[in-house]
């Protein structure tokens, strides 16, 4: 992620209005990718004991980081849970759209 946050700079474009609306977008692209980072990462991160999924959303969904063990991942909340985070992934997704028509030009 740092890397694409310092080569994003590259392609930031010149104006104040536009550079923020292309900052937003930066931002809502690493946040997505995140997001699909700990899913994609989920069992293994759970096994070792670290989970990218905050205590709280765990909580929503009625689990706890040792319910995300490779062993419990057909469970209902656990299905809920992903299904959320791709969600959520998605929404920062379509905010990242405006990227490409506000980077600036080659």
């Amino acid at each position: 992620m740092p890397a694409l946050m310092l080569s994003m700079c590259l392609l930031a474009p010149d104006g104040t209005t536009a550079a923020a609306g292309f900052e937003r977008a930066c931002l809502a692209l690493i946040t997505a990718m995140q997001r699909l980072d700990f899913l994609e990462d989920l069992a293994q991160d759970a096994e070792e004991g670290r989970v990218g999924i905050s205590n709280e959303v765990l909580a929503r969904h009625g689990l706890t980081a040792k319910d995300l063990r490779p062993e419990a991942a057909g469970t209902v909340p656990v299905a809920e849970l992903i299904a959320a985070q791709a969600g959520t992934a998605a929404v920062s997704l379509a905010a990242a759209q405006p990227i490409v028509g506000l980077a600036a030009a080659p």
